[in-house]
């Protein structure tokens, strides 16, 4: 047990670093500001997507991942290989998942499906077509009920996992939206880069973890508010611990936080 919990925090720490590899900086790319909360075993978030069309086409609707819908019961594509199944539900079976309440423009309300392969996939329509070095903004407000689990996304013995915590833009292949099943190995899926600022309200108690740079941090009555920011990065994943200890060192002029 202790070997896959390790490897799992350190499989998440490491999403939380790598995620701005590989990224270019010259055009326009999709920014994401997400407000969230985390109380127990759910998360309440409301995020505001600007997509900048960078394709030859028009887009009539946006594609995003639920990966978080991996967890439910009756899912497809189990978040755990069975291989680990009984290691990593700790406490026995746990479920979780991500259910979108509404989504939005500053003028009106959007139609959205959930689809896809295995009830992963957010299609949200669009009041008009996105043309060619256009963009839209849309928010969306969904709620996250994280399963017990030592996962990517999941709460386990010592620390909560928030990697894939929000609605993603699927990433784009050729001119449309590729849709990613999720999958227990490997890298199953990808997305494209965009810059994140991300405010993340939760226990006083949790030291966190984060993919960005902290902006702003206040507490008040032991809960914790804290806004992050990040450009050209792939994606964005906080892990939380009471227990960590963080070491700080500068190399070359870049912090490095050690937990």
């Amino acid at each position: 047990m202790k070997k896959i919990v390790s490897l799992m925090m350190a499989i998440a720490l490491l999403m939380v670093v790598v995620t701005q590899i590989g990224c270019k900086e010259n055009s326009p790319i999709t920014e994401y500001k997400i407000q969230c909360k985390l109380e127990g075993n759910t998360l309440k978030g409301k995020e505001e997507i600007r997509f900048y069309n960078q394709t030859e086409t028009a887009f009539s609707s946006l594609k995003f991942n639920l990966y978080g819908n991996a967890f439910r019961e009756g899912a497809k594509h189990k978040p755990v290989s069975e291989l680990y199944n009984a290691k990593a539900y700790y406490n026995g079976e746990s479920y979780g998942q991500m259910s979108v309440e509404k989504v939005y423009t500053n003028t009106a309300d959007l139609e959205f499906s959930v689809c896809g392969e295995d009830e992963n996939i957010l299609e949200v329509k669009l009041p008009e077509e996105v043309f060619p070095n256009e963009s839209v903004c849309v928010s969306i407000e969904y709620t996250l009920i994280l399963a017990q689990v030592v996962a990517r996304t999941g709460i386990n013995k010592s620390t909560i996992n928030l990697a894939n915590f929000y609605p993603i833009l699927c990433g784009i292949s050729g001119n449309s939206f590729y849709e990613c099943v999720y999958y227990a190995n490997g890298d199953p899926y990808f997305s494209d880069c965009a810059n994140y600022q991300v405010t993340l309200t939760c226990d006083s108690q949790y030291v966190i973890a984060s993919s960005g740079e902290i902006e702003k941090s206040s507490v008040k009555q032991d809960v914790q508010e804290n806004t992050y920011s990040i450009k050209n990065a792939r994606s964005f994943a906080f892990v939380l611990s009471k227990e960590f200890e963080c070491v700080t060192q500068t190399a070359n002029g870049v912090e490095i936080n050690y937990y």
